[in-house]
């Protein structure tokens, strides 16, 4: 019996990066940043970790644990690391990293932090769109556009979001998805 392509990438990634993350080749949207359409994507992704803009990962939300919030410390290292080995035309998202508080308003504010890293090719400008999802119900949505990456570099990034708090469930947990859309600059 033949062995599928994504049973062959269950057999050789570990456990917990095959169980924690979905990543999905995206459908093309409007980058609001641009007003244009985004990169065409492919009716495939190029590879099992090479994917077409856009590219959608979908895992766990890292502050579900409201004792987290407040505290000033970033998420557990590494909990967010299985999505740096996906690439979308050839950008990747390194090392992020989250923490969140309360505001006075109710909402949690979230400061994300963490690098984009680009191969040879092109200066890119990349958008993220972040939603937190219970169940198939999005809870809540934000954005970060024009993030510059440029081509053979890491470049660093930082933003803040700020979703209401009651959208935030620990069970069932609230899972996250990241929406990556680049484009040359």
């Amino acid at each position: 019996m033949p062995i599928s392509r994504l049973a062959l990438l269950a057999l050789t990634l570990p456990a917990a990066v095959v169980a924690q993350v979905t990543v999905n080749q995206g459908t093309s949207v409007i980058s609001a940043a641009q007003g244009v359409p985004a990169a065409a994507p492919a009716t495939a992704p190029l590879s099992a970790n090479e994917f077409h803009s856009p590219m959608v990962l979908s895992l766990p939300f890292p502050l579900t644990d409201r004792t987290q919030w407040g505290t000033g410390k970033w998420s557990e290292p590494g909990a967010l690391d299985p999505i740096q080995d996906y690439r979308c035309d050839g950008v990747a998202l390194m090392d992020v990293s989250m923490r969140g508080a309360l505001d006075k308003s109710g909402s949690l504010s979230i400061d994300v932090k963490g690098r984009l890293d680009n191969v040879p090719g092109h200066d890119k400008r990349v958008d993220l769109k972040i939603e937190l999802l219970n169940g198939d119900a999005v809870a809540a949505t934000g954005y970060a556009y024009r993030l510059k990456a440029p081509e053979r570099k890491t470049r660093g990034f930082k933003l803040a979001l700020s979703f209401p708090a009651a959208a935030i469930q620990s069970d069932p947990a609230t899972r996250m998805r990241i929406t990556v859309t680049d484009y040359d600059d």
